[in-house]
């Protein structure tokens, strides 16, 4: 079988980012994806990925606000298993593709939508644009590096790719529902949805312990330095919060006498110490930072431009790009299968195909198509997506344990496995916690016999394993893959190393945001001009993990249908590559062209952008020609409509400093709040970019009524409220039951479970095997 979805078939209704990389993600996995279009041109903002997001994918031009159109699609859906559509809330059922209507024709389809903010509660109705999404969210505000003040415009699109990979786990998992219960259902996901799955590390409320809202901070000593530093020809960030890292640096550069130790530095020295050693990199190449930190053994990559990477050694020797040739452009060097499978693995079908290049074929195969006959298993009934499914989780720190989360909160038992010191992120609790909820904690020592032999029994016992150590560690502890199918031969066995099993870098240690610098998030972060590459907190510690989990339920859905278990790696490097796949290499060997923030990170042209105003400040996102000419009415300045340097797309873009100085001078002259009322009414989509996101999000009764924030009861710091679940579903909820677990909170009842008495219990944690709160 190539591929683990292999036999589904797909039908796309997709414009943007998150859905055609959702249905290049089901293609690459195997799956028959068709993608249906309209014959007006598509002037998404982020087309320019489509070369890649629509590889291996069938097309045909279909207007289905026509009777002949919808009668096309809906003979696609008879045998379809998914329909995948982006339209705004409510669009659908106005054309009679609603998903009532369609469920009453075909019960067994999975119909997933993916919209701004979800397709009921809080926000719906509001214009569902990237940049609109994080100024109402928060994201603008949210810590980053500012070369300015006011809210940064963020140059990585977390929420259409966080958005595209809740779509593929939670269509996944209503087809593995369905496997037994014979029902499809309705998935819903946003892309607010998706740029809150990477804030859960950063975004909680609690009601004692800590004050305020617990958001990790950039400038946080307790790892040392995670930072930026400019080389003399680039730049480089390191990470010193592996053991003994931060004394390695300062051997490396020759102040280990100065600061030998890191937690014994005053702030005026520390001040010093970064000054000595922004200096010290500055006075060298990128090459010899980082040959210097690599022989120091410290966490660093270099910062590079987006498709960099693919030309890494790593890259090539693990195949993490490909030539795919487009039959317009020529061979293009893009982006590989994120996810590895060792049984099904997955394949670049083809080319993105040419705009309608299919549409008679897939005519006269809705003519033809059939409903499915098959039927629910009798008697099976499913509450929760995994319910039934058991995880042992080893991971460390935050990725590994994120994609566990997911699993978690979808219904599946999951057992953390952690040393009888606990997991190393507890020391920042905030970041542990948005990893950890719905999770059961067993302390054990896994070095010790016994130890191990208990992990052994877990395992035996496992549908999942799932771990993030450095490729050879889980070998060396005896919990690895060869280990685990022995103990349970269709066990799915999840491994997240940073770069994979193989290949040069194999053995490096990494952190986050280091990989998110070598791919180019931070240069896409960064304006053009900038002194130093943009940071933010999102990264591939939360967009690795959703991968992961994704790779899971894949693998689940095809062991549901064959009996058979796999190994599963999702790779650090590739999914940071993943995350920058609208960037490719032409046939010429140069990147194709890609959208840059300017110099004051406020945008990419005139009208993507932030403005500043008499006070405050707004963010419009103005993509056609209508939309324009309204934004031109409502600001007063009609003439701009009219003026031929602004009259068509190409003319705004060759004019676009002239297009921003008439702008920017006309905002300035009313406040925020006045020019919001004024555009919203117009049609004009805008929004305020708020500060405090978290705040916001955690205070509001609509947003903890929709989901969108959930709240219980912590056992050290009373009410905890996080980010909620970021997947509806219609028929199967997934779960939040508690909050992440003490060290060893559950041990007692888990080694029950295993068979172990009260006398034996208290005898391995008096040796150290175990542990448990004396309390718990």
């Amino acid at each position: 079988m190539a591929g683990p979805l292999t036999g589904f078939k797909i039908i796309e209704l997709s414009t943007g980012r998150a859905g055609p990389l959702a249905g290049m993600l089901f293609a690459d996995n195997g799956a028959e994806v068709i993608r249906i279009v309209s014959p007006e041109p598509d002037h998404s903002l982020e087309a320019a990925g489509y070369p890649v997001w629509n590889r291996g994918k069938q097309e045909a031009v279909i207007d289905i606000r026509t009777p002949q159109g919808a009668a096309v699609l809906e003979g696609l859906l008879a045998d379809a298993d998914v329909l995948l559509e982006t339209m705004a809330p409510g669009e659908m059922a106005k054309l009679g593709f609603g998903y009532e209507a369609l469920h009453a024709k075909f019960p067994r389809l999975v119909y997933t939508s993916i919209s701004g903010y979800g397709q009921n509660g809080p926000d719906s109705d509001r214009p569902a644009f990237e940049a609109l999404i994080h100024a109402r969210t928060g994201i603008m505000d949210n810590e980053h590096y500012k070369p300015r003040p006011g809210p940064i415009y963020t140059g990585f699109p977390m929420g259409g790719y966080g958005a595209a990979m809740f779509a593929l786990m939670g269509s996944a998992t209503a087809l593995l529902v369905r496997e037994t219960t014979g029902r499809g259902q309705h998935v819903d996901t946003s892309l607010r949805d998706g740029a809150l799955g990477y804030y859960s590390m950063f975004w909680n409320k609690v009601g004692r312990g800590q004050s305020g809202f617990a958001s990790y901070s950039m400038k946080n000593r307790g790892p040392g330095i995670v930072d930026i530093f400019k080389c003399s020809n680039g730049f480089v960030h390191l990470h010193t919060g592996a053991q003994g890292a931060f004394p390695r640096l300062m051997a490396g550069m020759g102040m280990e006498k100065d600061y030998p130790e890191l937690h014994n530095i005053p702030d005026p020295d520390w001040a010093r110490m970064l000054e000595r050693t922004a200096a010290w990199f500055l006075a060298h190449t990128r090459d010899e930072g980082m040959a210097m930190l690599n022989k120091a053994d410290v966490p660093a990559l270099p910062v590079m431009e987006p498709g960099e990477a693919m030309h890494d050694p790593q890259s090539k020797a693990m195949k993490f790009s490909e030539i795919v040739h487009d039959p317009v452009l020529g061979d293009l060097e893009q982006v590989g299968i994120a996810l590895r499978f060792s049984k099904t693995p997955g394949a670049i079908q083809g080319p993105a195909p040419r705009r309608g290049e299919h549409t008679d074929a897939i005519i006269k195969a809705a003519a033809a198509a059939k409903p499915s006959t098959a039927t629910a298993k009798a008697g099976k009934t499913v509450q929760h997506p995994l319910e039934g499914i058991r995880v042992v989780d080893f991971g460390i720190m935050f990725a590994g344990p994120y994609a566990a989360k997911q699993l978690a909160d979808l219904g599946a038992t999951v057992i953390k496995v952690e040393a009888i010191t606990g997991d190393p992120m507890r020391r920042s609790q905030s970041v542990f916690n948005g990893a950890q909820r719905n999770k059961q904690s067993l302390a054990v020592d896994l070095k010790t016999p016994e130890g191990l032999a208990i992990a052994h029994q877990l395992m035996a016992k496992a549908d999942v394993v799932c771990h993030n150590m450095r490729p050879g560690t889980a070998e060396k502890l005896g919990i690895d893959y060869e280990t685990a199918r022995k103990l349970k031969a269709d066990v799915i066995y999840l491994h997240s190393p940073a770069f994979g099993n193989g290949g040069p870098r194999q053995f490096e240690p990494s952190f986050e945001p280091l990989v998110s610098a070598m791919v180019g998030i931070e240069m896409n972060c960064g304006g053009e001009g900038v002194d130093k590459p943009g940071r933010i907190p999102a990264n591939m510690d939360s967009g690795n993990g959703l991968l992961g989990a994704a790779g899971v339920i894949m693998a689940l859905l095809h062991r549901q249908r064959s009996g058979e278990g796999q190994f599963v790696e999702s790779p650090f490097l590739i999914s940071g590559m993943l995350h920058t796949s609208e960037t490719y290499f032409l046939p010429n060997g140069q990147l194709a062209p890609r959208r840059r923030l300017d110099k004051n990170v406020q945008g990419y042209d005139a009208l993507d952008r932030v403005y500043e105003t008499k006070a405050g400040w707004i963010c419009i996102v103005v993509d056609t020609d209508a939309r324009f000419q309204a934004l031109g009415k409502a600001l007063g300045l009609p003439q701009l409509a009219q003026d031929a340097r602004f009259a068509t797309r190409a003319a705004r873009h060759d004019n676009d400093t002239v297009l921003i100085a008439a702008l920017d001078a006309r905002f300035r002259e009313q406040d925020a709040e006045h020019w919001f009322k004024v555009l919203d009414a117009a049609g004009v989509p805008c929004e305020i970019p708020i500060t405090n996101g978290a705040g916001k999000l955690f205070n509001s009764p609509e947003y903890l009524a929709s989901g969108l924030a959930v709240s219980y009861t912590h056992p050290t710091f009373g009410e905890l409220t996080e980010i909620g679940l970021g997947v509806r579903y219609s028929e199967t909820p997934g779960v939040t039951r508690t909050a992440a677990p003490l060290i060893g909170q559950h041990s007692r009842e888990l080694l029950a479970e295993l068979g172990f008495d009260e006398p034996q219990m208290a005898d391995l944690k008096a040796r150290k095997v175990v542990t448990w709160p004396d309390a718990a």
